[in-house]
Order: C-alpha cells, then sequence, then structure tokens
C-alpha cells in the first residue's frame, strides 16, 4: 500500500517532484526496518492495525503537506514532508515515538485486537480511577502473573530511563506489584490519549500482548512522560 502511493502522487505531482522523490527513500529507509518494526508494532497492536497505522502514518503526513501548500497558496514548493525521520528513528535505538495514535480514527478504532473481558467484577482503588487488580492487563488475570506461550509479554523497547534503571525509586517498582502501585497512590493515574496508563508497561517494561490498554504501549515524551515521572515518585515516597 505505502509503495504504491508514489505511483498515484507521482501521477498528480510529477515523478520528479520533491515529496515523490522524499517518499521513494522513505521507501529505502522503511525496508531497512521492515523485519523488526513489523515484530514489535504487530506485538503491540495486532496485525491488522500495525500493518494499517504505517498507512496512517503516511497519510497524516501527506495530508498535512497538501493542506500547507493550499494555505501557502503561492507557486513555490512546500518543503516535503519526512517520511524517513520514523524510521531512522527506529534504526536508531528502536524508537516508537514517531507512531500515531489511532484511537480518532473510528475505521482504525475498528482493528483492535479483541480483548478477553473480565470473568469477575473488578475492585477499584479508592482515587476512583483505576482498576487494583489488572494495571493495564487483561482483568481476567493480575498484571504480574508469570508470561506464558498462550499468554506472553511485550517488552518495552523505549521505557523512561528513570522508571527502569537504578535507584531506590527503581527498586521499589520493581519490587512492589502494580496493584500496590496504585493502593499507594493519593491522585489518579495521569491520563493519556489513549485513556488511562498501562503502568506495567510504562514503570514495569513490558507488558501482555492481550492488555486492554495495548493503545497505550507506546513511547511517552515530553509533559505526558514527565506526568507519569512524577505520579510514580509521588506514589512511592
Amino acid at each position: 500500500m505505502i509503495s504504491s502511493y508514489s505511483a498515484v502522487i507521482g501521477a498528480i505531482l510529477g515523478a520528479t517532484h520533491p515529496v515523490v522523490l522524499a517518499h521513494r527513500q522513505s521507501l529505502v529507509d522503511y525496508r531497512a526496518v521492515r523485519p523488526h518494526l513489523k515484530k514489535i508494532l504487530t506485538e503491540q497492536r495486532g496485525a491488522p492495525l500495525a500493518a494499517a497505522t504505517l498507512v496512517y502514518y503516511y497519510h497524516a503526513k501527506y495530508r498535512y503537506w497538501f493542506k500547507q501548500q493550499w494555505d501557502v497558496n503561492t507557486p513555490h514548493w512546500v518543503d516535503a514532508p519526512r517520511f524517513s525521520t520514523g524510521f531512522q528513528m527506529f534504526a536508531d535505538g528502536y524508537n516508537m515515538s514517531w507512531i500515531p495514535n489511532t484511537n480518532h480514527v473510528p475505521a482504525l478504532r475498528r482493528l483492535v485486537r479483541p480483548t478477553v473481558l473480565p470473568t469477575a467484577p473488578q475492585t477499584w482503588t479508592a482515587n476512583g480511577n483505576s482498576p487494583a487488580r489488572s494495571g493495564g492487563a487483561n482483568p481476567s488475570r493480575s498484571a504480574d502473573s508469570p508470561a506464558s506461550p498462550q499468554r506472553p509479554r511485550v517488552r518495552n523497547h523505549n521505557p523512561d530511563p528513570r522508571l527502569l534503571e537504578t535507584g531506590p525509586l527503581v527498586h521499589k517498582l520493581r519490587n512492589m506489584k502494580i496493584s500496590e502501585l496504585l493502593s499507594k497512590a493519593a491522585t489518579p493515574v495521569p491520563q493519556g490519549a489513549a485513556g488511562v496508563r498501562c503502568l506495567t508497561w510504562h514503570a514495569k517494561g513490558g507488558c501482555f500482548s492481550d492488555c486492554l490498554r495495548v493503545q497505550d504501549h507506546t513511547a511517552l515524551e515530553g509533559k505526558e512522560k514527565e506526568a507519569l515521572y512524577q505520579w510514580c515518585k509521588l506514589a512511592l515516597e
């Protein structure tokens, strides 16, 4: 699908247009990382949504570029979209922060992998916000349960190093169950674009592949990253 984009755009803009050339170069960069990128993205989102997410990555960049070109209203070219940026970031340390959020796209929300419904009522913490038992994993099983061939864990390749390196905070996180962390918190877990955070993913460095909050299995940046770090720090004081 993303290969055919260049043919369509080439027919509209011309084969030598900078946008077309940038797209073709991005295909070279994409093929260089495709095996590992496909594996990790499929683990996070499931095969249908993983493929659709890559198409949407291009779609969003094209849409923004055409809008800029229209708004400028000049014969001069607007700089071509930087399609290769994401693939280069992935090649340089498996960075997934460039992967777009798709929760706001109804057609893509339908591609989210099916989840297992809870077999018993969930208990909630005093903050009235987060399930005390699951911490983001399938609520029919504890987030701190061991992995199995039927329910494998997925590694977070872009964690906040302050939560997973060394020091007293990290030691507490490693030895505390998510349910305990939630019970100690005085404030609700910070919200994100995908809803309530998956603490197992961000604070433990990985989660189950059938997590109900798999849409939050991405790298946090900026204010969202700092908000979760400060929440964990406050909860563990």
